[in-house]
């Protein structure tokens, strides 16, 4: 009986995650709107990754915010530095590539967190099948000297080890 309210429990506490999440935005909105907006733009995958992962995606949800911020920052702080309001930023984003490169870097992080276990399992998958043929080819070797005749003796394939 106590496995439900356990859940009940993280239920609540990813509401009051998402709570505090909108509260902190709603404060930048109002603090700073070019700035939230600017931030909005070009985070836009990295949050939308983030509000449609489950449980078991977090991680690569993660990967895309964070590649994406890493490309935003410099454009944000620009736009800090000068100031600017809603129109300054959507200028920023009209003439620059920084729309471009911080959405070029999530959907690289998508592609690497999407890939790299593929890639991994593929690898390990022709390592062991290798390794299995050496196997083989080894007991084939063990077993024909196994049940060779006495003196007529098969050389074995790590002899000269």
């Amino acid at each position: 009986m106590r496995a439900p309210r356990a859940r009940a429990g993280r239920r609540a506490g990813g509401a009051k995650s998402a709570w505090a999440q909108g509260l902190l935005l709603g404060a930048l909105a109002v603090a700073a709107p070019g700035l939230g907006a600017l931030a909005g733009v070009l985070l836009l995958p990295g949050l939308l990754a983030v509000a449609m992962a489950g449980p078991g995606w977090r991680g690569q949800a993660r990967a895309v915010l964070l590649a994406g911020l890493a490309l935003s920052l410099a454009p944000m702080l620009a736009h800090w530095r000068k100031g600017g309001g809603i129109g300054g930023a959507m200028a920023a984003l009209g003439r620059g590539d920084a729309l471009p490169r911080a959405w070029g870097a999530a959907g690289l992080a998508w592609l690497l967190a999407e890939g790299a276990p593929l890639l991994l399992a593929a690898i390990v998958e022709a390592r062991a099948t290798a390794r299995l043929e050496r196997l083989r080819a080894e007991h084939a070797a063990l077993a024909a000297d196994w049940t060779a005749p006495e003196g007529q003796h098969a050389a074995h394939p790590r002899a000269g080890d």
